[in-house]
C-alpha cells in the first residue's frame, strides 16, 4: 500500500497503520477487481483485507493494481 493514501487518522501514536481482521489472498489482478466490485460469490466483506500476491515489479517499475 502506497503510504501517502493512507488517512492520517488511521495511524496509530507510533506512526504505523494497522489493521487487524481476515484477509483474502489473490493471485490475479482480475479476480481481485471482480471481488471488490462484487460481481460474484467472491464478493468482499466489510472488513476484510485484500492482498493480491504474486504482483511486483515489472520493467523498469511497479505496476499500478
Amino acid at each position: 500500500m502506497k503510504s501517502t493514501a493512507i488517512a492520517r487518522d488511521l495511524l496509530g501514536e507510533d506512526g504505523v497503520y494497522r489493521h487487524v481482521g481476515p484477509a483474502r489472498v489473490f493471485t490475479s489482478e482480475a479476480d481481485a477487481i471482480r471481488a471488490i466490485k462484487g460481481q460474484d460469490e467472491t464478493a468482499l466483506l466489510p472488513g476484510e483485507v485484500v492482498v493480491v500476491a504474486g504482483i511486483g515489479p515489472m520493467g523498469t517499475g511497479m505496476e499500478e493494481v
